[in-house]
């Protein structure tokens, strides 16, 4: 039965092989505000796009706690993987997420709350105010979805799958974009689609990832367990 390990052959290729993957994922995570402010920008006017640079900071906040708890998890998980104990690792995924979810949930609350005291303090004009409150509110609830997914990648990291975030953060991505070109006329959305569109590109994400991970792919033959164990 062939393996999958990082403990034999060439150190440089496995390095290489591993970290390409993890290094494009995170670029694709960091082009998401990018990506909102290129839209905007080409969409919705100045007042919406100073909107989106003054709350990109809160922006990566709710990423950096998501990509933080992935990150420590793949530790975990990897030390698991290698003992072979499939169950603690499943264990180990499970306790991050509801972890990350309560922190970015009592955060978001947080956020909520405050949205109008933290623009003030940056004394922008009022109409650029107004899209950064309706903007930083709406991405406290859009960037719960966040929460539930981005730490299962270290799940992923850990068991040597590490292309699976780069696929997740790419559909993610994509269908943000889609999503914005499709809504951004609509009478339902109109402009607000640039801060909702979250919802359906995490959600995408969301999706695959949980399906990944329910279906036990990355405890398949190729793994460090054996059949039984993966079941």
């Amino acid at each position: 039965m062939s393996k999958r390990t990082m403990t034999e052959g060439t150190p440089w290729k496995h390095i290489v092989s591993f970290a390409l993957p993890v290094l494009a994922g995170s670029l694709l995570q960091q082009l998401y505000n990018t990506a909102d402010s290129v839209i905007v920008g080409r969409n919705a006017g100045q007042s919406a796009l100073s909107g989106v640079g003054t709350t990109g900071t809160f922006t990566f906040l709710f990423l950096a706690i998501a990509i933080g708890f992935s990150s420590g998890n793949s530790v975990v998980i990897a030390q698991h993987y290698g003992a072979g104990k499939p169950e603690r690792v499943r264990q180990g995924a499970r306790q991050t997420t509801l972890i990350s979810v309560g922190i970015t949930i009592l955060i978001a609350a947080a956020i909520m709350l405050t949205a109008p005291k933290i623009i003030d303090l940056f004394a922008l004009n009022h109409a650029a105010a107004d899209y950064c409150i309706q903007h930083l509110r709406t991405i406290a609830m859009v960037n719960l979805v966040l929460s539930v997914y981005i730490p299962l990648f270290g799940v992923f990291q850990g068991t040597n799958h590490s292309t699976v975030p780069t696929i997740v953060a790419t559909c993610a991505l994509t269908v943000r974009v889609i999503v914005t070109y499709i809504f951004r006329y609509s009478d339902f959305f109109g402009y607000t689609i640039i801060w909702w569109n979250g919802l359906f590109g995490f959600g995408t994400g969301c999706t695959i990832t949980w399906s990944y991970y329910l279906s036990g792919k990355w405890l398949d033959h190729k793994s460090a367990f054996t059949e039984k164990d993966s079941i």
